[in-house]
């Protein structure tokens, strides 16, 4: 980690300011080096909507892999945030010289790839219990940070915020995460949502895409 710090530049971001936006040309990799920042996608009524959080370490900008294209979200800083910006070009000469480095990189980009198309599938259904799971999927797969294996995983995401991104109120999404409790498939708690079984989540998904059909 310490070479891409060395072909890297810092920027310091304020609480609530635009980081990167949706659409933006796409050049760089984006490392979080502290602080928290949002992860927001514009849906089909030009609302922009939170998708994840991400904490230090967590990176951005993989856009910037193909050429000429754009940003597909935008990021904003959730309190006082650093970034290292590491221009695409580097990231590539380090990939030659270090092929974990590369594996692990395209390990995620397949991840994130997947979130991608479970928020597009999202926007095209209204069983909301639907929304629910695959909305607490996508958060886990654009953060790309789940261990292999490792079946419970503890995201920052509030209530409202979850409610904000599948399109309800908050009193309204209370009665749709219960059977979720109920099931043990999550734990809710202050500013987060706990997934106590991956695949269970995932089994649920199934059940719920065959209701949907």
């Amino acid at each position: 980690m310490s070479t891409l710090y060395e072909y890297s530049g810092y920027e310091s971001f304020k609480r609530n300011e635009l980081i990167a936006k949706q659409d933006a040309p796409a050049e760089e990799l984006l490392i979080l080096a502290s602080g928290q920042v949002g992860v927001y996608r514009r849906n089909e009524q030009g609302n922009n909507l939170l998708v994840a959080k991400v904490t230090t370490g967590g990176w951005f900008g993989e856009a910037s892999f193909i050429p000429g294209f754009n940003r597909v979200v935008s990021l904003k800083a959730l309190e006082d945030t650093i970034i290292v910006k590491l221009p695409i070009s580097h990231f590539i000469e380090l990939c030659q010289i270090d092929p974990t480095l590369m594996r692990n990189t395209f390990s995620a980009l397949a991840r994130r790839g997947a979130s991608i198309g479970h928020f597009a599938l999202n926007n095209m259904t209204t069983n909301i219990p639907l929304k629910i799971a695959r909305t607490i999927l996508s958060h886990i797969e654009i953060l790309g940070n789940q261990e292999p294996g490792k079946q419970t995983i503890k995201i920052k995401m509030t209530r409202t915020e979850l409610a904000m991104v599948v399109g309800i109120t908050r009193q309204a999404l209370n009665k749709y995460i219960v059977p979720f409790v109920e099931e043990g498939i999550i734990a809710v708690g202050y500013g987060s949502i706990t997934i106590n079984s991956l695949e269970s989540l995932k089994k649920k998904i199934e059940t719920l895409s065959m209701v949907s059909i």
